[in-house]
């Protein structure tokens, strides 16, 4: 629980800013959400934390696994010099997120 009325209004910033950059509906419903959570406003910011910036860390992550794909792979087979396959592009990605 928070109790020190800074933390909260560090807390209520950091949760609107969230809303906004990533669900701006309820950016506005920021006083109800607040209410809601009152007393657990750490919990708040946990909950937050986990749905949007872990999805933003992820997703970045997968565009830098992908474009590194891209650069070390290209769409033929060097043996044969035929088109990958989705399956064979596919297992490239995963491959180069295993060797990370």
């Amino acid at each position: 629980t928070v109790s020190d009325s800074n933390s909260v209004a560090r807390i209520r910033f950091r949760v609107l800013k969230m809303l906004q950059e990533h669900d701006p509906a309820k950016a506005a419903k920021i006083d109800v959400v607040m209410n809601k959570f009152k007393g657990r406003e750490t919990e708040l910011l946990d909950k937050m934390v986990a749905r949007y910036e872990t999805k933003k860390d992820d997703e970045e992550a997968k565009d830098d696994v992908i474009t590194s794909a891209e650069s070390t792979t290209s769409s033929t087979d060097s043996n044969d010099g035929r088109p990958k396959s989705r399956q064979e592009m596919s297992l490239d990605r995963h491959m180069a997120r295993m060797s990370r």
